[in-house]
């Protein structure tokens, strides 16, 4: 149980930073037409993830719920890991 409510949180605030991401992009013009396709692939993926797998597990599944958080939950505690040293570490 806590397992899964880690890695749902995990998984919705990576949702929320790409959230805002696209809406930053969107205010100054990165998002176009050209990748506005990747930009709804992607974030449909980081949404519908942790739903997904909160339906699993509400169907009794509760292992295969958490192994469907892993992915993203594991990306985005990677991405924050190199963020948090590079600001740790800056280059001179």
């Amino acid at each position: 149980m806590i397992m899964f409510g880690t890695l749902f949180a995990i998984n919705v605030v990576a949702g929320l930073v790409a959230l805002a991401f696209f809406i930053i992009g969107l205010a100054d013009g990165t998002v176009t037409s050209f990748n506005i396709l990747i930009w709804a692939a992607m974030l449909g993926v980081v949404f519908s993830m942790p739903w997904a797998a909160w339906g699993v597990r509400l169907r009794g599944r509760a292992r295969l719920g958490t192994l469907l958080l892993l992915p993203v939950a594991l990306s985005a505690l990677a991405a924050g890991a190199m963020i948090l040293m590079m600001i740790m570490n800056p280059s001179n």
